[in-house]
């Protein structure tokens, strides 16, 4: 998270050139009181559910799921595959820019 201009939104640095919404909005991994909002192409929205303050602080990874995968995949180079917290390996997105 890098900004949470007001208690209950917080901004990260993840728009849409980061994640696809075709399918709907992504959800943060573990935390189905907080709602995800395009903000851009740099950046996204979150807000709670309930109204409450946004409990995250500037500075926290977190982890989405994106609603759909296959058009997230194309927006990136590399993907970083972790379990447990251990980078376990990078593949590449070897088609990623070839539509034709």
């Amino acid at each position: 998270m890098i900004s949470r201009p007001i208690p209950t939104r917080a901004i990260v640095d993840a728009g849409l050139k980061s994640l696809s919404t075709d399918s709907g909005m992504p959800e943060l991994k573990g935390r189905n009181d907080i709602a995800y909002h395009p903000g851009g192409d740099e950046h996204g929205i979150l807000t709670t559910t309930n109204n409450s303050a946004v409990t995250l602080e500037i500075g926290d990874r977190l982890e989405f799921i994106p609603s759909h995968i296959d058009t997230t995949i194309n927006l990136h180079d590399y993907y970083y595959a972790h379990r447990h917290g251990i980078l376990e390996a990078i593949w590449p997105v070897a088609t990623r820019g070839k539509v034709q």
